[in-house]
């Protein structure tokens, strides 16, 4: 059922809470993570696009959810159209990739997508770490470092 105050909030982040925090972090020259899912955001739309490209250059984390339950291929199609929405909106690929709910399958398939510095799914210390993914050398940056640091 739906809820319209709780829609309004989310209305107001999108439309005007956001931006507002985006000019005072860039203001201030503060350096920040943004979390936001991805291709099926509000944040994606309408005047977001527009506005979004005033965060180049601003670290972003995607997350999707529930990949576990589907199949490689659709979670790797999940992935490319991720970051396609997030580059359209920001103006610029993320530099990191927080997925939140991953599967067995969603590091390597990060990797395989490439253009990532590090990823963020990972709770177990916060220390970063190197890790090698089919291969080839992986930063895992644990979320409690993203929020402690």
């Amino acid at each position: 059922m739906r809820n319209l105050q709780i829609e309004s909030t989310y209305e107001y982040g999108s439309r005007v809470g956001l931006w507002r925090l985006l000019r005072l972090f860039q203001e201030r020259a503060v350096p920040i993570s943004v979390f936001a899912v991805a291709w099926r955001s509000s944040v994606i739309r309408g005047r977001a696009r527009d506005r979004g490209r005033r965060a180049r250059g601003r670290e972003s984390r995607l997350a999707l959810d529930r990949l576990q339950f589907v199949s490689e291929e659709v979670e790797r199609e999940h992935i490319r159209r991720a970051v396609a929405s997030i580059e359209r909106a920001a103006g610029a690929r993320p530099l990191g990739w927080y997925t939140g709910r991953l599967s067995p399958n969603t590091r390597r398939l990060v990797v395989e997508e490439g253009g990532f510095l590090y990823d963020a799914d990972a709770y177990n210390d916060i220390s970063r770490t190197g890790v090698e993914i089919a291969g080839r050398p992986h930063l895992v940056v644990p979320t409690r470092s993203t929020t402690t640091t």
